[in-house]
C-alpha cells in the first residue's frame, strides 16, 4: 500500500464521517486505484479503527433526529450513503414542535390559518415525518395556540 494514497484517504475522512460505500467510491472515482487495492485500503483502515460505518450511523441519527427529523428521511439519508437500516428511528415529537412554533408560531402569523396549517403539514412531510407523527406535532401546535390566547 502506497503512503500517499494513505494519507489522501485520511484527509478525506477527517473532513467529515465518512462510510465504507463513500471511501469506497473516493478511492475507485477520484484516486483510480485498481479492486485488489481498494480491498486492501478499505481493510486497513477498518483494522485501524478509521472506518465504523455503525459509529457513522449513529452520530447521524443522533444528529438528525436532535434537529427535528423523522425515521423516513433519516433512513433514506442512511441509505444513500451506504448504511440499511433495520431498527426503528423514534422522532422526538417534543423537538419537532418546538422547531415548528419557533419557525411558524402560529399565534403571531398574520397568514390564513389554513394555509400555515397547509405549510406546516409540507415541512413536517418533507422532514421525514409519518402521517400519525405529523398530525401529532400539528395536534400539540395548535393546542398550544389555543392556550396562548
Amino acid at each position: 500500500m502506497d503512503n500517499k494514497v494513505i494519507s489522501r484517504v485520511l484527509r478525506y475522512i477527517s473532513i467529515k464521517l465518512r462510510t465504507t460505500k463513500e471511501v469506497e467510491n473516493y478511492l475507485r472515482t477520484k484516486l483510480k486505484l485498481p479492486e485488489e487495492e481498494i480491498s486492501k485500503v478499505l481493510d486497513y483502515l477498518k483494522d485501524a479503527g478509521f472506518l465504523d460505518d455503525e459509529f457513522v450511523k449513529d452520530a447521524i441519527i443522533k444528529s438528525r433526529t436532535s434537529k427535528g427529523f423523522g425515521a423516513k428521511y433519516i433512513k433514506q439519508k442512511l441509505l444513500s450513503r451506504g448504511i440499511g437500516v433495520k431498527e426503528d428511528i423514534n422522532t422526538d415529537i417534543e423537538k419537532v414542535v418546538s422547531i415548528v412554533l419557533k419557525r411558524y408560531d402560529p399565534a403571531h402569523s398574520k397568514e390564513d390559518k389554513l394555509k400555515l396549517k397547509a405549510k406546516i403539514y409540507r415541512f413536517l412531510s418533507y422532514r421525514g415525518l409519518k402521517y400519525d407523527e405529523i398530525n401529532e406535532v400539528m395536534r400539540r401546535v395548535f393546542n398550544k395556540e389555543f392556550n396562548h390566547s
